[in-house]
């Protein structure tokens, strides 16, 4: 929201209280999860305060919306839509489309067991299953080795092979894609959780194109906060629901208002 205000009017806005949303959004369950689209309707249909009035404090047991009553409105949501109009109508071509135009939107994907882990470098599917598969290779080759009394190590290195198949197969498919989740058929995807897509990128070395994710765990987690996940095959379900919209503010010094 503050990226969106900053780019609208071209000047750093106060920060947004998320206690206040967690707290007063009656749609959603506080620090027990719920969805940006909640979110976005009650910031489109009500408004949104500062930090400093209603500071986090990482709970939400005990308190109640009645304690804010007298902090002032600072920015509200204008409108809020899909990217792409509607639910599996996005594609990376629109996401990357909405980003540059307009700043970062909001993303719900399937978060995997081992997510909270992840510490760098490109979060993937096919990565994902590799590990397992060589986690499998490993054990197998362990358990070969001693009973032929080999104490030497499994190899768990990719090959030249592997590394070169991989950097053609994403050479291929470089430009940015437009087929969305309709296009495929599917109708229906199980998120669990919700994030903020900021850009994206490419590693040069492998020709791997990725999102660059903000997730809510703190600035110790990952890359400052921050992951990288393939982009272009909807990995995760990442290209699937984006939420967008057009804020505005509503602060003493602005000429628009919340009323």
């Amino acid at each position: 929201m503050e990226a969106r205000l900053k780019l609208k009017y071209g000047k750093q806005p106060p920060m947004l209280s998320p206690q206040f949303l967690m707290t007063c959004n009656y749609m959603n369950e506080g620090c027990d999860g719920g969805w940006p689209h909640f979110n976005v309707f009650l910031a489109e249909n009500a408004h949104l305060v500062a930090e400093e009035c209603a500071p986090y404090k990482g709970k939400t047991k005990g308190d109640q919306c009645g304690n804010y009553e007298q902090c002032q409105p600072i920015s509200k949501v204008q409108q809020s839509y899909f990217v792409g109009g509607g639910w599996g109508s996005t594609s990376e071509k629109k996401m990357m489309k909405e980003i540059l135009r307009n700043g970062p939107i909001n993303g719900d994907f399937q978060a995997p067991s081992m997510f909270s882990l992840y510490k760098e470098g490109i979060f993937s599917e096919k990565g994902l299953i590799g590990l397992k598969n060589k986690h499998q290779a490993t054990l197998m080759q362990m358990f070969a080795k001693t009973i032929a009394g080999d104490d030497s190590e499994a190899d768990l290195i990719e090959t030249d092979e592997e590394i070169e198949s991989d950097r053609r197969k994403n050479a291929e498919s470089k430009g940015p894609s437009e087929t969305t989740l309709n296009d495929k058929g599917i109708s229906w995807m199980d998120m669990n959780h919700s994030v903020v897509i900021v850009g994206w990128g490419e590693d040069k070395k492998t020709d791997t194109k990725y999102w660059i994710v903000r997730n809510s765990y703190g600035e110790k987690w990952g890359m400052d906060g921050d992951f990288l996940v393939k982009r272009g095959n909807n990995d995760f379900g990442m290209e699937v629901e984006q939420i967008a919209f057009e804020p505005k503010m509503c602060s003493p010094d602005s000429k628009d208002t919340c009323l």
